[in-house]
């Protein structure tokens, strides 16, 4: 059921250029959860996500391409890994964060793509202009993402 949720909410909205927050949230839910069915005992996955008591908009799966990298380069089979997923909102400014362990199988995949969170960033430079940052911090054991931005009702 969430599957046939999911695919509905994805080709919905893709003529729309922005969605109610916590309708994203909602999405973001389901996609973690099915994300969680294929995905080993030997993986972790702390998903926060706080919903908004403004009725904020944001861009339609904005976020999905930075959660979904977690998953691609975050786990591992062989050994424990970990993902933690942080969303909240102070005021209009929403707070994003994405946390994930690197495996040695992963690290030169991780290393050699990156043509999703290329277009990501084009995606924000064309909607928030002026209103995101965005950060990302890679040491040899996690990468780190960090998005701030600016909402509007």
């Amino acid at each position: 059921m969430k599957l046939s949720n999911l695919m509905r909410q994805f080709t919905d909205d893709t003529s729309v250029e922005f969605v109610p927050l916590d309708e994203e949230l909602h999405f973001i839910r389901d996609y973690v959860e099915l994300q969680q069915l294929r995905l080993s005992e030997k993986t972790t996955i702390n998903c926060n996500l706080t919903e908004s008591e403004k009725p904020l908009r944001i861009a339609p799966r904005l976020l999905i391409p930075f959660i979904d990298n977690a998953f691609k380069y975050g786990v591992s089979n062989r050994t424990v890994s970990s993902i933690d997923i942080d969303l909240h909102v102070e005021g209009n400014t929403l707070h994003f964060s994405v946390r994930n362990a690197i495996h040695a199988n992963n690290a030169e995949r991780q290393a050699s793509s990156g043509v999703g969170l290329e277009n990501v960033k084009r995606r924000l430079e064309l909607l928030y202009e002026g209103r995101h940052t965005l950060t990302q911090e890679q040491t040899d054991a996690h990468y780190h993402l960090k998005l701030t931005l600016t909402l509007t009702p």
